[in-house]
């Protein structure tokens, strides 16, 4: 029926969107990692 068509659209939709906020977080927790790493990189030169 259409509400059942209404229904697996939705949750198509939500699903999607869940899948396209774990990528965005995994990138940006991947960007904070290289962002640390840089940072104790520019400390040890600075030591050196």
């Amino acid at each position: 029926t259409a509400a059942q068509a209404a229904l697996s659209a939705a949750r198509e939709e939500t699903s999607a969107r869940a899948a396209h906020d774990r990528s965005r977080r995994r990138r940006q927790e991947a960007d904070e990692a290289w962002a640390r790493h840089r940072q104790r990189a520019k400390r040890r030169h600075r030591g050196r």
